[in-house]
């Protein structure tokens, strides 16, 4: 259930000077609930897990807007808004997992003998926000605009809650400006601007706390409370501290806007670069430590891209019929340029798989898979355990997949008659790697269809094996071992890169 509620109040005290407040509310309730039946596969009892959460963000904004006309010069006009800006965001989260259900199919934890884990996390988050706004445009063809913006959080050290970030963009129409009137060239403007983003911590990343204590697998597992007994542990993670900064994202941009055919045919294209420093991230630790990570500002990442947009009107009738089409498309690229000192990859957290984990790694992407890769001969063909007949898998985590897509685009079609009109959108992404841990477990557990297939027939998975001859040198064989279908299917399942597919789509 979810309410979105805005309210607003304005007045002008003169022609050129208004002032407004605007204040909106959201706030929702989620409400889930995750069952297993008694005899499934992983919850043989039975599990009932229940988690409600509920959310409200108030946000509130002090308008002052000037607007002067002729200021200095003749057609150069001005608007400033000064303005300020309250933002606070609550969340409140209480979980209860219970198990060794009594009756099937009564899915009520008053139907569970053991309560398996219980929870509760709340976080009030406030950001204050003190901003400015200078537009300057000068007959209409010549615009500048200049913002800054101080902010602070309630999520920072006292130290640091306090950040600055400005911004300054221009444009330029130039077929106004040297009278440019042509039915052909009817348009064109060049535009551009430089920014800098500031954006404050997540809640609860600077101290250590402690959480409720628990160990085990999705096989055996105890968690305090337990036979009566509280217990608690420290978090995995080490918190930032008071040295902990903002994160920063400076921004470059320029642009050229083009019409033909009194704007019958625009084309728009853009091309930007941005750059992440001082990132709020868990840096990966050795477990030689007790810790999993800690929270520090680490890491610098790139951004690139290209946009374009096109539109074109071939109908466009005195009888109403309209006929517009729309194509764009859009190319990124990104690269994690550093991390911290002496490391060079870390986990995204809260986003890994068994075996597989989206990470940073220095000069890949962002948000590349680390996993075990099948090792190879160097010829390229799979190297095969002589003792088992399946797969050899490299020893260290390796990039295994990208999800990034190489491009994206569309084209939208609308037709229009009197007001009526009917659109429809053809869209294309291209690369990326997709990583199924669906398919993965499915084969593991012999769920998919072609796991049926042949599983009394023993098999040879292609592939050499490695033969140490007498001077020491490395020969290689073709694989002759069979291996059953059991076998065969659930090693695929813990093969990461045996489930990567193209999401190209």
């Amino acid at each position: 259930t979810r309410f979105i509620n805005v309210a607003s109040i304005g007045y002008d005290f003169f022609p050129w000077l208004s002032v407004t407040y605007r204040a909106g509310l959201d706030t929702y309730t989620d409400r889930r609930k995750q069952i297993a039946a008694i005899s499934s596969t992983r919850n043989p009892t039975g599990l009932i897990f229940q988690d409600n959460i509920q959310y409200a963000e108030f946000t509130g904004d002090l308008l002052i807007t000037a607007k002067k006309e002729n200021i200095f010069l003749d057609k150069l006009n001005a608007t400033l808004l000064v303005g300020q800006q309250t933002n606070q965001r609550k969340r409140n989260e209480q979980y209860v997992s219970a198990a060794t259900l009594s009756q099937p199919g009564f899915y009520n934890t008053i139907n569970a003998a053991v309560f398996t884990g219980s929870g509760e996390t709340n976080y009030t988050r406030r950001l204050l926000g003190y901003y400015a706004d200078l537009s300057l445009a000068y007959n209409n063809y010549l615009f500048l605009e200049g913002t800054a913006r101080v902010d602070q959080s309630s999520t920072l050290p006292k130290g640091n809650r306090t950040f600055l970030y400005p911004s300054v963009s221009a444009g330029f129409v130039f077929t106004d400006a040297f009278n440019i009137d042509s039915d052909f060239f009817s348009y064109g403007k060049i535009r551009g601007n430089v920014a800098q983003v500031g954006r404050d911590a997540d809640p609860f990343v600077l101290e250590n706390y402690y959480v409720a204590g628990g160990s085990g697998n999705n096989v055996a597992n105890y968690t305090f409370p337990f036979n009566g007994v509280v217990g608690f542990r420290p978090s995995a993670t080490i918190g930032g501290g008071q040295n902990l900064k903002p994160e920063f994202t400076k921004s470059a941009e320029v642009g050229l806007n083009l019409g033909f055919f009194n704007n019958r045919l625009t084309v728009d294209a853009t091309y930007f670069s941005t750059v992440s420093t001082n990132q709020i991230l868990p840096v990966t630790l050795a477990g030689s430590t007790g810790y999993t990570s800690f929270y520090t500002n680490a890491g610098e990442l790139t951004n690139k891209g290209l946009e374009l947009l096109a539109t074109l009107t071939p109908v466009r009738s005195a009888g109403g019929v309209t006929w517009d089409i729309s194509a764009n498309y859009t190319r990124l690229r990104n690269m994690v340029v550093s991390i911290y000192p002496g490391v060079t990859s870390s986990s995204i957290p809260g986003s890994s798989f068994i075996g597989s984990v989206p990470s940073y790694v220095v000069g890949q992407p962002y948000g590349v898979i680390l996993g075990q890769k099948k090792a190879t001969a160097p010829d390229g063909q799979y190297l095969i355990n002589p003792r088992t007949g399946l797969w050899v898998t490299e020893q260290s985590a390796q990039v295994t997949a990208n999800p990034n897509v190489k491009w994206q685009g569309g084209i939208t079609n609308t037709l229009g008659y009197k007001g009526v009109t009917l659109s429809f959108l053809i869209d294309a992404i291209v690369g990326g790697d997709i990583l199924s841990f669906t398919q993965a477990a499915y084969k593991s557990a012999g769920m998919l269809k072609e796991t049926g297939v042949d599983r009394d027939q023993p098999r040879i998975i292609p592939g050499v094996i490695a033969v140490t001859n007498s001077d020491g040198t490395t020969s290689y064989r073709p694989n002759n071992i069979q291996v059953d279908a059991q076998s065969y299917w659930s090693n695929q399942g813990l093969q990461s890169d045996l489930n990567i597919y193209d999401g190209t789509h």
